[in-house]
């Protein structure tokens, strides 16, 4: 062990009495809500569900981590607020995400690392890579339209698909249209499909809490899946809003308030033989009302809303 990881940091006196810190916190995590979602995946079966939808395409006998395990360290991430796969880097060892997706606490042995998550996520396409080029050559916004016909596997028949590779000073822009109507892609595009309204706002909405906007990969399937993903952490955060918080102050709460207030909490983890225990921050100000959430959710709750 290093002396930095020994030695106590010095701040300011506060008065006489003097401030020190250290790193010998032990196992702390600052995501303690993310049981509230784990108990809202055990009434729903999402990620049961979801792991059967998909098969395994990797031989067992060279996987270390199960397809459920990767599903939801990546599903829980997203619904936490952390979209990009680097942020599993140091994710992996957070003892609350080893806990929600069921692994158990080993901290000798974290959660899988960013380049398998990304295995289980990558493709190409051309367009986009078409889009990138003239982008870099003149350094202006770069759109290209063009249509393919896919069918997705559950589809009863393969359907036509519009194209739009765009790319902006900020980055790719990605769209992708499923369509049954005659015309030109780009004219489909702008003259019907962008004038669709207030709808595709109230969409966003959904869209930019657990980043389903993150279409930055270069093919369609790559998108599909991380879209995928989006969608089933979002359906974590809608069930948690209306199973465990329709009555109260936060009934209305966008995704994005649910996280900050619910979920982002400080906490240390206790390990023993018989069980794992959860020291939430005393300062937590919504004490009260992440009982009841809890209450709630619990396996045995009717459906009232509890009181006090």
């Amino acid at each position: 062990m290093t002396d930095c990881n020994t030695q106590p940091l010095l701040f300011a006196s506060l008065g006489s009495k003097k401030i020190q810190a250290d790193f010998k916190g032990g196992s702390l995590t600052s995501d303690a809500g993310a049981l509230l979602l784990r108990q809202v995946d055990k009434k729903l079966g999402l990620l049961d569900a979801f792991d059967r939808c998909r098969p395994d395409p990797r031989h067992a006998s060279y996987t270390t981590h199960a397809q459920k395990t990767l599903l939801a360290q990546r599903i829980f991430g997203i619904a936490l607020g952390c979209e990009d796969l680097n942020d599993h880097q140091t994710l992996r060892h957070d003892p609350l995400l080893q806990i929600v997706t069921e692994r158990g606490v080993q901290a000798d042995e974290p959660l899988t690392a960013p380049p398998t998550l990304y295995r289980l996520e990558k493709l190409c396409g051309v367009l986009v890579s078409q889009a990138e080029a003239q982008f870099q050559l003149t350094h202006q916004k770069q759109r290209i339209f063009g249509e393919l016909t896919y069918a997705a596997q559950t589809w009863d028949r393969p359907r036509r698909v519009i194209v739009k590779a765009e790319r902006l000073t900020q980055g790719p822009n990605t769209r992708f249209i499923v369509t049954n109507l005659a015309g030109a892609p780009q004219a489909l595009y702008d003259d019907i499909y962008c004038q669709r309204g207030d709808r595709e706002n109230r969409i966003k909405e959904r869209q930019l809490g657990p980043f389903a906007d993150r279409t930055s990969c270069h093919d369609f399937g790559a998108h599909q899946f991380p879209v995928l993903l989006s969608a089933a952490a979002y359906v974590l955060l809608e069930n948690l809003r209306r199973l465990g918080l329709a009555g109260t102050e936060l009934a209305a709460a966008q995704v994005s308030t649910i996280r900050r207030k619910l979920l982002k909490i400080g906490a240390g983890v206790i390990c023993s033989v018989r069980r794992i225990v959860w020291h939430l921050a005393g300062g937590y100000p919504l004490q009260q009302l992440f009982a009841s959430v809890l209450a709630r959710l619990s396996p045995t709750a009717t459906g009232a809303v509890p009181t006090g």
